[in-house]
């Protein structure tokens, strides 16, 4: 005896045209995603400077002594790119404060200080900075500038 069974299953067709339905949605949030993924990183390095810029104010003022943030490529010295890393150490070698490597592939930092100064930033004992500058931090297609004022207030533009 043979049973009437119904149709089960899909048609090839009707996978065809799902697939081509999430494929077609995936490629459409490809590029949210990615700015939104540009948008996160830029803003984690904004908080990286601010959160380096703040290390070099309390250094400057616990120690009583000038403290220097500049660009370091190795960690040990004040040479290089802002890009490839930061120092924070004092000027009357008591050592490094703290340093920081490289930023991520695709992204990169620079200083722009006053009176053409974009090697170091200069802090002041009392917390200060000796004169008020800019940082960008930058992707391929938006830049974050972070201005820095004489007194170590910060914002963003």
């Amino acid at each position: 005896m043979f049973l009437n069974k119904a149709r089960s299953g899909w048609v090839l067709w009707e996978l065809l045209l799902a697939l081509s339905i999430c494929g077609i949605l995936a490629t459409l949030s490809i590029g949210s995603l990615r700015t939104w993924l540009v948008d996160t990183t830029l803003q984690s390095l904004r908080y990286r400077v601010v959160a380096l810029l703040d290390t070099a104010r309390e250094a400057a003022y616990s120690m009583h002594e000038p403290m220097v943030l500049c660009a370091s490529r190795t960690g040990r010295t004040c040479e290089g790119s802002w890009t490839a890393g930061q120092l924070v150490q004092s000027l009357s070698g008591h050592g490094i404060v703290t340093a920081l490597g490289h930023l991520p592939v695709g992204y990169t930092l620079r200083y722009a200080g006053s009176f053409g100064h974009n090697a170091v930033l200069n802090v002041l004992p009392d917390g200060n900075l000796e004169g008020p500058g800019s940082f960008y931090v930058c992707a391929l297609t938006k830049c974050v500038r972070i201005v820095v004022l004489t007194s170590g207030r910060t914002r963003v533009e």
